[in-house]
């Protein structure tokens, strides 16, 4: 009889284990104890596995087997560590319990895993420039820095992007990184030299031509270069090119000049021959040049004299303006002559007192009234009530 443990066998074991014999005779039993060893299976050993830096030995998949099946030693959550060649013990167990578990190494070929990475954003540049000029985050670089920035608007351009740890990590090219480039600025030369006269417009005022472009003022025409003195306007350069190249704003500085007043040359001046310029009067704002000069003999004559504005800040005084003065002769002195008898006139009266002759337009009445009344005015005298 054989026995397994203290199973009774309907047959002799097979299977591999421990067993017992048992024999009795003549109420004899003998005891033979034995053991029937497993073989060891026949397999094929994983041949070489591969993973990525950041995995686990879950991660490692093992071959499958009809007869048996591979286990990682380890545990499933151990990390499969650096990249670079690795090597893991792995376990084989067959289904049928006849045979032996084993254990084999096998090796692991660990690669460098893709870096989590994010695209650069709101890069911008102008046009002209290469990408050269453009900055990268720490760790980009542009694949070809000489690329040139030849037009407006959004662009995409490769650039490679290098981790830290290039160690387990690997250098990702050729990824597609937006720049937007804007309009840069023109070539030009702000104005200068501009002048004007107070009272003038910017109409007045001519910029400068430019091949590259048109200058424009931004204030209307109509503006006012304002007060003499040096006055900033602002200039507007136009580019020929707006499509890739700015309009401009820039300060300029005009110098306004003194105006020319407008004036009336003083007419009808008078003078007397012995007199200066200083008796001869002129209007307001008018000063002669030179007042004591004589204005000499009879006739019309011409001196100079000098205009001065209400407003000298923004207009000049006026100098040597040709002045005509007329000159008059002087009328001579004459002696004392004694009193001569009045002569009569057609139609006068003769006073026989005072013997003068009475113009009857001078007497206010008329006929002989008049001779009685002038008779009587000269009695009256003689008699002494009229003196």
């Amino acid at each position: 009889m054989y026995f397994k443990g203290d199973q009774q066998l309907d047959a002799a074991p097979e299977n591999a284990g421990t067993y017992q014999a048992r024999i009795t005779v003549e109420g004899a039993t003998a005891v033979v104890e034995y053991t029937i060893a497993k073989l060891n299976p026949v397999f094929f050993a994983p041949d070489t596995r591969n993973a990525t830096y950041g995995d686990t030995l879950d991660d490692v998949t093992l071959p499958t087997d009809p007869n048996g099946v591979w286990t990682w030693k380890d545990d499933l959550t151990t990390s499969v560590g650096n990249a670079g060649v690795k090597t893991f013990t792995a376990v084989y167990t067959p289904y049928d319990e006849n045979y032996n578990t084993r254990e084999v190494a096998v090796t692991v070929n660990v690669a460098k895993a893709n870096p989590d990475y994010q695209i650069p954003a709101n890069l911008t540049a102008t046009v002209g420039g290469t990408l050269a000029d453009v900055t990268l985050p720490d760790g980009w670089t542009w694949q070809e820095n000489s690329t040139p920035l030849d037009a407006v608007g959004e662009k995409t351009f490769k650039a490679t992007f290098t981790p830290a740890d290039t160690d387990n990590y690997n250098i990702v090219e050729n990824i597609d990184v937006p720049v937007n480039v804007g309009k840069t600025l023109p070539a030009y030369e702000t104005p200068t030299g501009l002048t004007a006269t107070y009272g003038d417009t910017l109409a007045d005022v001519t910029l400068p031509t430019d091949a590259n472009g048109v200058w424009s003022w931004k204030d209307d025409n109509t503006t006012s270069v304002g007060n003499a003195g040096e006055n900033s306007f602002i200039a507007v350069f136009t580019p020929n090119d707006t499509d890739n190249y700015a309009v401009v704003e820039a300060p300029v500085a005009i110098t306004v000049g003194k105006a020319t007043p407008s004036f009336d040359v003083p007419t009808g001046l008078t003078a007397t021959e012995g007199d200066t310029l200083a008796n001869v009067a002129l209007p307001a704002g008018w000063s002669w040049k030179d007042s004591g000069t004589s204005v000499g003999e009879a006739g019309e004559k011409t001196f100079k004299a000098t205009f001065t504005p209400a407003d000298t800040a923004n207009y000049n005084i006026v100098e040597n303006i040709d002045v005509t003065v007329t000159v008059s002769a002087k009328t001579p002195d004459t002696p004392d002559t004694p009193d001569t008898p009045d002569t009569p006139d057609n139609g006068d009266f003769r006073c026989g007192f005072c013997d003068k002759y009475e113009r009857w337009k001078d007497i206010p009445v008329f006929g002989w009234f008049v001779s009685l009344v002038h008779i009587f005015v000269h009695m009256a005298a003689h008699i002494g009530h009229i003196t």
